[in-house]
């Protein structure tokens, strides 16, 4: 499926078809008709383990030669998926994208300081629990935004 359906980001690397972290899924397909085939694919095998997949909860984002394109995803149970339009939000991992990837660091810096202000007065917990927080839950919350934003925007 993955030389059928996938996107190729790098001569030296195997197409992506899926991406994913917890719960959270991004269907890859190397054109729309791919991703589709792929994301029925994916409902299948999520059904045959009891799994569903929350149709409202899923956002189309079709890209052709570098532009974003304004379509809905129709899927084989009759149902449709929104397709991302000019000016929508999507957060994914951390990331918010709009019509590309946005960081806002005043935002980011805002939350920091806030979790770590409210993880300091906290009367409930021990030193060694803070610092197991800031390292489990605090710092990685930073790490992906700061991965995928462009340099220009940082």
């Amino acid at each position: 499926m993955t030389t059928q359906y996938g996107f190729n980001l790098s001569p030296s690397e195997e197409q992506l078809t899926v991406i994913g972290f917890a719960d959270d899924i991004v269907i890859i397909g190397k054109d729309k008709k791919s991703a589709l085939t792929l994301f029925n694919h994916a409902v299948q095998q999520f059904h045959e383990i009891g799994l569903d997949i929350n149709i409202n909860k899923c956002k189309g984002m079709c890209i052709k030669k570098g532009q974003l394109f304004e379509e809905n995803f129709h899927i084989s149970s009759g149902n449709e998926i929104a397709g991302l339009q000019r000016g929508d939000f999507i957060r994914y991992l951390g990331v918010n994208f709009y019509d590309e990837i946005n960081f806002d660091p005043l935002s980011t810096l805002s939350k920091l300081r806030t979790n770590v202000e409210l993880l300091i007065s906290s009367p409930h917990l021990q030193a060694d629990l803070k610092y197991n927080i800031i390292n489990t839950s605090i710092c990685p919350s930073l790490i992906y935004p700061f991965q995928t934003v462009p340099p220009k925007k940082l």
